[in-house]
């Protein structure tokens, strides 16, 4: 099962920047900059090192380099995640800006955000996984990768009841979606059962511990609503 351990090599703190929850990515730029101010802002480089990037960004990616990482340009963040762990893996810099133009043509093409991310990632380990990185995505529970399947599955949702799935990749979404969701179960029992120790913890914690432990309740029940609502504990059993 080589694809499934090629899955699992990519970390998943390069999708941390998608998740809104810090990770690789150290910016003092606000979320919504263009990558360009995105690159000015991050503090870990220097700047000559950052004007390095900036000019192979502006080669790259041309006028897109300016656009604002909204909601309605998923790929902006896309790009900014997987230069996030480039920069983090010290990659040259031409690589990894090739690497984020093409993590955001995926994404404009309708390849899942953290398929996109997590795809570019294993090229530029070197393991670039045969296929297209959206037939990756229909193929995802037979890769099945834990790490990134929550906000997968958390993306397929959201574009399935926005309407953004094109039709002729709707069934293959949906059944690659419902395969997921089963996948999950073992992934959504060990978040149940961290909720239940976070309870116990915090019933015997001092004031400042108790609060950590809230802020960590509160992201942990967000998740859940957000990519575990339509997973079930166990198989459904039907009468015949």
């Amino acid at each position: 099962m080589v694809a499934g351990k090629m899955w699992r090599w990519a970390s998943v703190g390069a999708l941390l920047l998608i998740l809104g929850q810090g990770g690789v990515a150290r910016a003092a730029a606000p979320p919504n900059a263009n990558l360009q101010d995105w690159i000015d802002g991050r503090d870990d480089l220097s700047r000559a090192t950052r004007a390095r990037w900036k000019k192979a960004i502006r080669l790259r990616f041309g006028g897109a380099a300016m656009n604002e990482d909204i909601p309605e340009r998923p790929e902006i963040g896309v790009a900014k995640a997987i230069l996030a762990s480039a920069v983090f893996m010290d990659a040259p810099e031409k690589k990894a800006v090739d690497a984020a133009w093409e993590g955001w043509r995926g994404a404009l093409g309708y390849v899942p955000p953290p398929i996109a991310v997590h795809y570019q990632l294993l090229t530029l380990q070197g393991r670039q996984p045969r296929g297209r990185p959206i037939d990756l995505a229909f193929k995802f529970p037979e890769y099945y990768n834990e790490e990134i399947a929550p906000e997968l599955v958390a993306y397929w949702e959201q574009a399935l009841e926005d309407g953004k799935i094109p039709d002729d990749a709707l069934l293959e979404t949906q059944e690659a979606l419902q395969a997921t969701r089963v996948k999950m179960r073992p992934l959504l029992l060990d978040k149940l059962r961290l909720m239940a120790r976070l309870e116990r913890d915090r019933q015997v914690a001092g004031p400042a511990r108790k609060a950590e432990i809230q802020r960590d309740t509160e992201e942990l029940e967000a998740e859940l609503v957000r990519s575990f609502s339509k997973v079930t504990r166990r198989a459904a059993v039907v009468d015949p």
